[in-house]
């Protein structure tokens, strides 16, 4: 973390965990561009797939969403975010299970997005030069 201390300071952050973008800010060599090319991605998307989950009403699309969603949440670090999105994938395998409470689940996908967008922005106008 010693490479994102420099650049963010004492900043917290609650819905990334920020030692998956150290390990991409070192894959690159300490520049930034790869960590603000995925960050920017992330921003860009992120928001039409939140919108496809809420007004899809085919079960195997919504899985199929889940899990793309699941691993591009993973790689920006929003492990929570990637945990719920999982827990979603797992019930939407080819029906939804008795008990299991589709729009609760995609209500906490939202409100988490939400905090993992939201950080990533700031993040982001940390690392612009």
């Amino acid at each position: 973390m010693a490479l994102f201390k420099e650049i963010i300071g004492s900043t917290k952050f609650k819905h990334i965990e920020l030692s998956r973008m150290e390990s991409l800010l070192e894959f690159d060599d300490g520049k930034q561009d790869l960590v603000l090319q995925i960050i920017e991605i992330y921003l860009h998307d992120t928001p039409q797939i939140i919108q496809s989950l809420f007004q899809n009403s085919d079960i195997n699309a919504i899985h199929k969403i889940a899990h793309d969603f699941k691993s591009m949440s993973a790689n920006v670090g929003a492990n929570n975010l990637a945990t719920l999105l999982e827990k979603l994938e797992k019930s939407t395998g080819h029906s939804i299970p008795a008990g299991f409470d589709l729009q609760n689940t995609l209500l906490d996908i939202r409100t988490s997005h939400e905090g993992v967008f939201s950080e990533l922005e700031r993040l982001r106008t940390m690392l612009k030069p």
